[in-house]
């Protein structure tokens, strides 16, 4: 039976069609590069497994970021002070984007 007849077929009769084509598939022979597939998977998830217990940089990385967080936090390198010339409804600062796109600046 051609495939063309079987879809005519499968109009008249609904999911037929969709049965005859499992069937088809159920009794046809595997594929000889299908047959051991399973075993080389399985392998390679067990190598990704290994080697993924043996070393964990995830911890190392965040426990290193975390130091050197802290380390630089607590070293100031100088004072840092608020410019005393700056208020909501005082002047406009120099570098303000209104001065520099006026030309005032």
């Amino acid at each position: 039976m051609h495939m063309n007849e079987a879809k005519e077929q499968a109009v008249d009769h609904g999911d037929d069609f969709i049965d005859a084509a499992l069937s088809r598939l159920v009794s046809a022979p595997v594929h000889p590069g299908l047959s051991g597939s399973d075993a080389v998977v399985l392998a390679r998830l067990s190598m990704r497994r290994e080697a993924a217990a043996s070393f964990r940089f995830g911890p190392v990385a965040a426990a290193v970021a975390v130091v050197f967080g802290l380390a630089a936090s607590g070293i100031p390198l100088e004072r840092v002070h608020a410019s005393p010339g700056l208020s909501l409804f005082g002047p406009a600062p120099p570098l303000a984007p209104s001065t520099l796109l006026a030309g005032n600046g």
